[in-house]
Formats: C-alpha cells, structure tokens, sequence
C-alpha cells in the first residue's frame, strides 16, 4: 500500500490520470480506509465514487474489487467489479448510491473502505484516485396535507378577522 506518482513511461499515462499525477495503489487482498469526521444524517442520499486503475504492466485480469461506505462500523453499500486486460493502464469509474433511512443511530461516523480481494501475485497493484463522497443530499421539502390545512384555516381567519373589523 502506497502512494504513486505518475510518470511519462510508467504504469500510467498521465493523461489516463483521472485527477492531478498521484494515486493510491494496493497490492493483493488487502484494505484501505478513511473514517470522516461526518456523521451519518437521518433520511440523507450518499452519493460515493472513485476510480480503480489497473497497472499497465499488468499482464493478468480478474484483480476483484469493492468501494464501500460504512458508518459507525455497520456496513451499509458497496459496488464491486473485476478488472479486465482492456483496463491495462487506465482508470474506471465505479459509484454507488445509500438512501438512509429516516431515523438512524446518531454519532455514525462514515467511513470509506477501498477494497482489494484478489489473490493472484502477478503484479497485484490496483490503484485509485479521486474518491469523493457527496451528501447527504437531501430531497426538496414536501409539505404535507395537514400542513397545507392548516395554513389555509390559518389564512381564512385572517381574513375572517380583518373582514369582521372591516364591518363595524
């Protein structure tokens, strides 16, 4: 597990290089993670993505991987895949999507694990770059009916009242 910057005639074309000239890189079966200081929120949508890049030296596909999201050590999504000798040298993008549910357990720190769950060691590297997580996004408020019967009868007394001092 490292770091890796890119150089003209390496693993990567720089151009291949989803965001600036370094990445991360892993060997075989093996995990990274990052805990964030954001805690899980009640009813929010996650949106995680990251890219995972396959050496171009590589010269066995089949290298299984995981992006995962978790929160407070409870697992709650992940997308996964395998690697193909098409992707020798260059990037995918792979992303998942969480929906929370509306009451959760507070104080959840989120957390994201990059996952490597190969078992070949023949140039085992993956490498990713340009993980992000966005949200929690939360859905543009609906007011419910009862909301809106409310405000009604509200606005109706109002004009009620002022209709009713109108005539005095």
């Amino acid at each position: 597990m490292g770091t890796y910057n890119v150089t003209p005639g390496g693993f990567f074309a720089p151009a291949n290089i989803p965001h600036g000239t370094g990445t991360v890189w892993m060997n075989v079966t093996g995990s990274m993670s990052q805990v964030l200081p954001t805690t899980l929120a009640g009813g929010g949508n996650y949106n995680l993505s990251a890219y995972v890049g396959l050496r171009s030296n590589n010269g066995i596909a089949g290298h299984l991987y995981a992006l995962q999201l978790w929160a407070g050590g409870v697992f709650l999504n992940e997308v996964s895949g395998e690697t193909t000798l098409a992707d020798q040298g260059t990037f995918r993008q792979i992303s998942l999507t969480y929906q929370a549910p509306a009451v959760v357990a507070p104080g959840r720190n989120l957390e994201i694990r990059l996952v490597h769950r190969s078992a070949s060691s023949f140039y085992p590297q993956l490498a990713w770059d340009l993980v992000a997580l966005d949200g929690p996004i939360d859905e543009p408020a609906v007011p419910e009916p009862a909301s809106m019967t409310i405000t009604a009868m509200g606005l109706l007394l109002g004009l009620t009242w002022r209709r009713s001092r109108r005539m005095r």
